[in-house]
């Protein structure tokens, strides 16, 4: 198996970062600079045999096995602090950038045998040029009819597409949502508390229609999270416990639905994933926030430990934003919204501390964006509102309004391309 981006074209990536300013590399004559997708498949299939979420150790992640320093270099900090956390076709993208600069020898023998250097069509022509890419935020949320209703925005410019309802089901009651690959995949616990998924597809608008993910009911929230291929799913049910479950969505088989942990009386949850752990959020019955850190590699949990000992906590959002941080957020007995920073790493937080001194907030959803925190929050008045926070330089954004519609009851929001 080739190491896609050996030493040797590390310190290539690195010097033509620093030398070059506004381009990368300089591409010499003849040097391909795009591929197909069924040309990196075969990239993939060779280097990891078709495991775009592997990480094994060697220093090279993901499916086409791109080195950590390399990826930081062609801009794929903007998608993942590392490549196997990328979706695929993130992944991909960073990689044709890759290709532009160093060539199909980049990849060795793998590339060679996949034909690299002779193919020249683009993987993905619809999707704008990387470092424009992901320049949207897909918003979700529960009207008062029950339905679900999305709104995409453009946070480049800030414009927004306006509310649509994405099926016309009714009777759902909490949502949650993920972009895998060229997909939305949209969650929502039905008028049977059951859990029910639906899929779009951005590009098109298109979706499948919302189909029974379990029969199990008895659900009062849920969160999702993707790493790599796969989705992992979360769900409260009605004992307080939280039950997993993940699905390959290549596949579309979900696995059967487990306790995550035996510790029950929780009221919210939310979850986030590093590498190659899910970081797992609950309010507990003393309304505090307690994380439990999974290996989904070997199904194995940390146990529920305090997140600092402030209580009163009604509603909590966490995302993961850089290498080594989470932003964890939660609405306060006082209506405001607070931000605690964890370094996973580490296993220290940096303390809770108010977001903004606005008051009325309901419930909230976080999205990272390029090296922006997207806050999103229902207000006292049922309305969606949107505050932006630098993450680097720790200042926010007034909340303005996502449109002027009215009746929301909750809200997700997912990056998108």
């Amino acid at each position: 198996m080739s190491a896609t981006v050996r030493p040797r074209t590390k310190i290539a990536a690195l010097a033509g970062l620093t030398l070059a300013g506004l381009t990368l590399s300089l591409v010499p004559a003849g040097t391909a600079s795009a591929a197909s997708l069924a040309t990196w498949d075969k990239v993939a299939h060779c280097e990891s045999t078709d495991n775009w979420s592997t990480n094994t150790g060697n220093g090279y992640y993901g499916g086409l096995q791109i080195y950590k320093p390399t990826w930081d270099a062609y801009g794929g900090q903007q998608y993942a602090a590392y490549p196997h956390q990328a979706t695929k076709q993130q992944q991909i993208l960073i990689a044709e950038k890759i290709l532009a600069g160093q060539g199909a020898g980049a990849w060795g023998s793998c590339g060679a045998a996949a034909g690299l250097a002779d193919d020249h069509a683009d993987p993905y022509p619809d999707v704008p040029p990387t470092g424009s890419v992901s320049a949207t935020v897909h918003l979700y949320g529960i009207g008062s009819d029950g339905r679900v209703y999305g709104n995409n925005a453009n946070y480049s410019v800030g414009t927004w597409d306006g509310y649509q309802s994405v099926d016309g089901t009714q009777g759902f009651k909490q949502t949650t949502s993920i972009q895998v690959g060229d997909e939305v995949h949209v969650y929502a616990i039905g008028a049977d508390d059951r859990i029910y998924e639906d899929r779009g597809n951005y590009k098109t608008g298109t979706w499948t229609g919302f189909q029974l993910v379990d029969n199990t009911q008895g659900f009062q929230q849920i969160s999702v999270v993707a790493t790599g291929n796969t989705v992992r799913l979360f769900a409260l049910g009605s004992d307080g416990r939280v039950y997993g479950k993940s699905a390959d969505y290549t596949q579309g088989s979900f696995t059967t639905l487990q306790l995550v942990d035996g510790t029950a009386g929780f009221k919210k949850i939310t979850a986030a994933a590093t590498g190659n752990t899910v970081r797992l959020y609950a309010i507990g019955s003393d309304d505090r926030i307690y994380n439990n850190n999974g290996n989904y590699s070997t199904g194995a949990w940390s146990g529920y430990n305090l997140v600092g000992n402030t209580a009163g906590f009604k509603q909590v959002a966490a995302t993961a934003t850089s290498e080594g941080t989470v932003r964890l957020y939660a609405i306060g007995s006082d209506d405001r919204i607070y931000n605690n920073n964890g370094n996973y790493s580490a296993g220290t937080w940096s303390g809770y501390s108010v977001v903004s001194g606005t008051a009325g907030f309901k419930q909230l959803a976080a999205t990272p964006a390029g090296k922006t925190v997207h806050l999103y929050a229902i207000g006292s008045d049922d309305r969606v509102y949107n505050a932006n926070g630098d993450y680097a330089a720790g200042s926010w954004s007034p909340f303005n309004l996502v449109g002027d519609a009215a009746g929301f009851k909750q809200i997700s929001a997912t990056p998108g391309a």
